[in-house]
């Protein structure tokens, strides 16, 4: 009992530190596949691909990844609002081809007295196009796209921390630091006050 009352002394006295927390009411961040979309969206934007005044085109995404298939999406609904007519493939006509050259977030954390401890989230994608004549002309785009956000380090539970394209930088974080050595000391008294236990 002596020993249980001494373990439970030391967790509580290790938690004081935390208890400064405030729970912080705010709107759920969009999701990472949301910001996915987004980048893409303005990179697709960023192209420069010339009005579509109803020509007829292909249309094709390269690849089969969650990215391909986003800016499969992205650029198809791009293609119908600026005026381009979307054909069968093999018709003869001209091509578009998109490729997902690039896509990542990355998160990092940071303390502050005033904010307390936030994620801020970078949000980049660069994509290309190719829009092939039909008699063999090809016309080569390249388009970026970026996004900023940021939240509470309590919303990060709310969103996919197995996105493919998700970067968590964490290892500049002070507050896991900072907590590092406490679970490190709570882990070693455990232990020997087991360790003492069991010899008694």
């Amino acid at each position: 009992m002596v020993h249980c009352g001494l373990l439970l002394s030391l967790f509580t006295g290790c938690s004081v530190p935390f208890r400064g927390d405030k729970t912080i009411q705010e709107p759920i961040p969009p999701s990472h596949v949301q910001i996915e979309e987004k980048v893409l969206e303005l990179a697709i934007d960023n192209l420069g691909l010339p009005d579509g005044n109803g020509m007829e085109v292909q249309f094709d995404v390269t690849g089969n990844d969650q990215a391909s298939v986003l800016l499969s999406i992205c650029a198809l609904e791009y293609l119908l609002r600026n005026g381009y007519h979307v054909v069968e493939k093999g018709t003869s006509v001209p091509k578009i081809t998109f490729t997902v050259d690039s896509l990542q977030l990355t998160l990092t954390p940071e303390h502050s007295r005033k904010k307390g401890k936030q994620i801020f989230r970078d949000a980049f994608a660069q994509i290309g196009a190719a829009l092939f004549e039909i008699d063999g002309t090809r016309h080569v785009y390249k388009g970026y796209g970026t996004f900023k956000d940021a939240f509470t380090f309590q919303m990060i539970d709310s969103l996919d921390r197995f996105d493919p394209y998700v970067d968590e930088s964490f290892s500049n974080d002070r507050f896991t630091k900072r907590l590092k050595p406490i679970l490190i000391g709570v882990t070693m008294t455990v232990l020997a006050w087991m360790l003492y236990s069991y010899r008694g």
